[in-house]
């Protein structure tokens, strides 16, 4: 029934790539889904490191979708992202 539904839309919409969507849909709920399990076993001392990865996880990864849609990587956006992982690693400490 889903390949059906789905193969209807696929057709109505031309030469979209339902399977990345549907495929980027199914780990973002399981990301979320395990990220929420994890914060509620976190203690109040724990916390933090949580929110820390939830903040670098939205910017780190619009920028590198921007990045890779925009036809490559300079040098600059990589050191910023080594930068930021280097920022991320010292307030979790």
């Amino acid at each position: 029934m889903f390949s059906l539904s789905l193969q209807a839309v696929c057709g109505i919409f031309g030469n979209s790539q339902w399977i990345w969507a549907v495929g980027a849909g199914i780990f973002g709920a399981l990301g979320l889904l395990t990220f929420n399990s994890m914060v509620a076993k976190a203690t109040p001392q724990t916390i933090g490191t949580f929110i820390v990865l939830m903040i670098v996880a939205q910017i780190v990864v619009p920028a590198i979708y921007q990045a890779i849609m925009s036809g490559g990587l300079p040098f600059s956006k990589i050191v910023g992202f080594v930068l930021a992982a280097v920022a991320a690693v010292l307030l979790l400490k």
